[in-house]
């Protein structure tokens, strides 16, 4: 009867030893980093790798420390959140962070869901992105249950000279709630074992007019993303599972977000696409009107953001800003208008024509300011 009872206690204790869970902050004992708390500086090996580099696409597109001027503040955003967190990701994974994260804070819980890229869940973790309704940060230490979180946010103001005047903080994180936590140390939740789709040789043209079409490895959305293509017509020249493949690149896209060329004078667009690290556009020759203006031909630009560019149109170098003044244009051209004293362009719709013939021409100088006004 002792022996029976001895028996009995003992495998109580084994399954109440099975099945209470870990206690909080266990969960974090596999993920080690070591807590970011300053930001690396400009000349850093970690710094010029991840966080001031055009394979950051925020820093690319100007949310980093280089600047972005945003009207609706009247002035230049440096150091937005976006771009440190994309840095951070891919500073803790030893790698470029996933390019699908491109877009604004407030998407990035909702793209790892929908896409599936990585585990999540609504308890907060070492190296994890905590997502809030719009902002992102890194989780870096659990202690005693406190998160602590390395940000950054928008500040208005001059370029910065030094990384310790971006708006960086570390410590107890800025929002109270967040929505979801991305565990990116934690791997993909897709398949590794890509799946057997039959694949048929194609020989059309499609055009794409979306500027974020994804493009993949292979024909199903459980392949890595690969960048997205710029707008333009494009070769397939093979087919598999609704989704097109290119003869420029070898990628795919999903043919339902194309449309098929029918006609054979259409102009096509040389095949080249945007990856995650370099981004090459796409050269589109099409019927256009061009005039040659007047030599009395006058614009007057009161505008103090207007860009100039290399070409007729948005997707032309820009070359600064034109200051507000009387200028004589050479050329007209889809609605944009040919400086005579430097040869640059400006789009006419942000200019008013001047009538008179007596008004003396402005003289415009580039700056190496960059503005978001086409």
């Amino acid at each position: 009867m002792k022996k029976r009872l001895l028996s009995i206690i003992a495998a109580f204790v084994i399954a109440v030893t099975v099945w209470v869970p870990a206690a909080a902050g266990e969960a974090d004992a596999a993920t080690k980093i070591t807590p970011r708390t300053s930001l690396p500086s400009y000349t850093s090996d970690i710094g010029k790798k991840y966080y001031y580099t055009d394979d950051n696409v925020f820093y690319k597109y100007n949310y980093g420390p280089n600047l972005k001027y945003l009207s609706s503040r009247k002035g230049y955003v440096r150091g937005n959140c976006t771009w440190y967190a994309y840095a951070r990701a891919s500073e803790i994974l030893g790698t470029t962070f996933n390019p699908a994260f491109r877009y604004s804070a407030y998407r990035w819980y909702s793209i790892n869901k929908s896409g599936k890229y990585y585990p999540y869940g609504s308890t907060p973790k070492v190296g994890a992105i905590a997502c809030y309704s719009n902002h992102v940060a890194i989780v870096e230490k659990i202690e005693n249950g406190k998160v602590y979180v390395s940000e950054s946010g928008w500040r208005i103001g001059a370029k910065p000279t030094t990384a310790s005047q971006i708006y960086f903080h570390y410590g107890t994180p800025w929002y109270s709630k967040a929505t979801g936590y991305i565990y990116i140390t934690e791997g993909t939740t897709a398949t590794t074992t890509a799946p057997t789709y039959t694949t048929t040789a194609a020989n059309y043209k499609v055009k794409i007019t979306a500027k974020d079409l994804n493009m993949r490895t292979g024909p199903a959305t459980s392949y890595p993303s690969k960048g997205y293509v710029t707008p333009g017509t494009y070769t397939i020249n093979a087919e598999s599972n609704g989704w097109g493949k290119l003869s420029s690149n070898g990628y795919w896209v999903k043919l339902s977000y194309t449309t098929k060329v029918t006609t054979t004078t259409t102009t096509t667009t040389t095949a080249k696409a945007t990856t995650a690290a370099t981004t090459t556009k796409a050269t589109t020759t099409k019927a256009t009107t061009t005039q040659a203006a007047s030599a009395e031909t006058k614009y007057k630009v009161t505008a103090t953001d207007l860009n100039m560019r290399t070409g007729p149109g948005t997707t032309y170098q820009t070359k600064g800003y034109i200051k507000p003044g009387t200028y004589v244009i050479s050329q007209i051209k889809d609605g944009w208008g040919k400086l005579s004293t430097n040869g640059y362009w400006i789009m006419l719709k942000y200019a008013t024509k001047v009538t008179t013939s007596t008004t003396k021409a402005t003289t415009t100088k580039a700056t190496t300011t960059k503005a978001t006004t086409t």
